[in-house]
């Protein structure tokens, strides 16, 4: 009876790992697919590695970038709560779902998960940056200041010198939103350039 107990036991664990690796690679499939930028197959794949494995984490929040890229902006926070569920401290995803939100102008849930991002992972530049745009949109430019800067001290991008500088001149500071905007235009953003020529001779 133990023999018996031991081979049921051995197959159910060999069962399992089939169905995982089928998982896995259903959703290795659906990465590929999405680099290509065939979203929708790449959301199919995901959903057949869903049905193998309904705790797979990783294929909820890659098919989440997916329907992001459709515009099924509802469909990403689905699949995003169920990360969360699933695992609460998966990296990036309350960024993600702060950004979905913010495009279907639930502000103060966007505010939230940005924040909420930033309390789990104070090094996401990325976070920093989405937080202040979205308080630049509500025209809080102070706010948004301290945001774009904690970004470039963590990332110095140029989208977070442009936008800092665009927070500057609302503030009539436009001497420092000159020199944001110059050094945006340096990383290669030229519409700064524009910008310089337009507000700054």
């Amino acid at each position: 009876m133990k023999n018996l107990f031991l081979v049921l036991m051995f197959f159910c664990l060999q069962y399992s790992k089939a169905v995982s690796q089928t998982a896995i690679e259903y959703c290795n499939r659906g990465d590929s697919k999405d680099e290509l930028q065939d979203y929708l197959g790449a959301i199919q794949d995901y959903n057949k590695s869903i049905k193998m494995d309904q705790k797979y984490v990783r294929a909820y929040y890659n098919r989440s970038g997916s329907k992001f890229a459709i515009g099924d902006y509802t469909g990403m926070i689905q699949d995003l709560n169920k990360t969360i569920e699933l695992n609460p401290k998966y990296v990036n995803v309350y960024n993600l779902r702060g950004n979905a939100k913010t495009v279907l102008k639930d502000y103060a849930g966007a505010m939230l998960d940005y924040s909420k991002e930033i309390f789990l992972n104070p090094k996401n530049g990325s976070a920093y940056f989405n937080r202040g745009g979205l308080k630049m949109k509500l025209k809080d430019y102070r706010g948004s200041i301290q945001d774009f800067t904690k970004s470039i001290q963590l990332d110095p991008t140029y989208w977070a010198f442009g936008s800092r500088g665009d927070s500057k001149y609302e503030l009539k500071d436009k001497e420092g939103a000159c020199l944001d905007w110059s050094k945006a235009g340096e990383l290669g953003d030229m519409e700064a350039y524009e910008k310089i020529k337009e507000n700054c001779q």
